[in-house]
């Protein structure tokens, strides 16, 4: 195959799959919204390629730049918090009641 024709048929399978990608909507914090705008992302991220694509220029946008620590800070607040909503909920909290029994203590 030519090399127009693999990198023809590999933007069509991202197209693809942004097209088919699981629709979230996630807003940016508003300590980001100002680099957002300046670097070209959207104030609402509506699919997980989309903050991909937003976590990646955050990444690579130099620390020095005005407002980056503060946006970076915010958006691990985010993380923190999805991650804490979608975690399994501890053993010692489940609704589900296990009998235990004990063994004889053997000499």
């Amino acid at each position: 195959m030519a090399l127009k024709q693999v990198l023809a048929i590999a933007v069509l399978l991202g197209l693809l799959s942004e097209v088919r990608a699981e629709l979230i909507e996630v807003l940016v914090p508003p300590e980001c919204q100002s680099l957002a705008q300046e670097f070209g992302v959207p104030p609402v991220l509506r699919s997980k390629v989309q903050v991909t694509y937003a976590l990646y220029k955050l990444r690579r946008i130099d620390g020095s730049h005005s407002g980056v620590a503060e946006c970076r800070a915010a958006v691990e607040r985010v993380r923190a918090a999805y991650r804490a909503q979608k975690a399994p909920v501890p053993a010692d909290r489940a609704t589900v009641t296990v009998k235990s029994t004990e063994l004889p203590e053997q000499r």
